[in-house]
């Protein structure tokens, strides 16, 4: 009789021992697959926890350096520059506060260009609604560069001789132009084009710094 043909009788009592365990590993399989199927979900909740966190600081360091720098600014320059007391939104306000005025004229006069600077807000918001919807997004983008390139060379130009005459530095008219105007173009490319991260991440803090500052003259 050829080897691979012969098979080891088993008697009866060891059959019967055989079923048990095969009972005992039908029974622990399905548990085994469900604890299986458990851990990624686990894992997936750890890892939403863990990009949530992520994100949310990568949000709040921008906005504390921000803001640190804006309070840093309005500490040191106050009211002791050139500009200062110089509102660029004074021309289009429709009351023009006066300290003669009363107290109900003051607040009347307040909600009336707050009414005004919304009007403007939702005039321009409809406006990009507009060429949004009939895909003029060439225009959109010249809009975006020209306003973040007007940001920075206009009010950083500002804030930056307002510095320059805080600290007294000696900076001549040329190379003052000529740094202000590369600044605004390689912001201007950062934000709205390629560049490193930590670049254009440096380029919207200023931004937002400039814009800040400006805000509270």
């Amino acid at each position: 009789m050829p080897r691979e043909d012969y098979e080891p009788a088993l008697s009866d009592s060891e059959s019967q021992s055989l079923v048990p365990m095969e009972r005992m590993h039908d029974n622990v399989e399905p548990d085994q697959h469900q604890a299986e199927e458990g851990l990624p979900e686990f894992m997936d909740e750890d890892e939403d926890l863990a990009y949530s966190a992520a994100h949310v600081t990568s949000i709040l360091k921008p906005v504390t350096l921000t803001m640190a720098l804006v309070v840093w600014l309005v500490r040191i320059l106050g009211r002791n520059s050139t500009f200062a007391g110089q509102n660029p939104y004074r021309t289009w306000m429709v009351y023009k506060e006066e300290e003669t005025d009363a107290v109900p004229e003051k607040l009347g006069g307040a909600v009336l260009n707050a009414l005004v600077f919304v009007g403007f807000i939702m005039a321009f918001t409809c406006v990009f609604v507009l060429l949004y919807k009939f895909r003029c997004m060439k225009i959109i983008y010249g809009w975006l560069c020209m306003s973040v390139f007007v940001l920075l060379a206009g009010s950083g130009s500002v804030l930056t001789y307002t510095l320059i005459e805080h600290f007294q530095l000696p900076v001549d008219y040329y190379t003052f132009m000529f740094v202000g105007f590369n600044f605004a173009t390689v912001g201007t490319v950062a934000i709205f084009y390629h560049a490193p991260m930590i670049v254009k991440q440096a380029y919207l803090v200023a931004a937002s710094v400039i814009m800040a500052w400006v805000l509270t003259k």
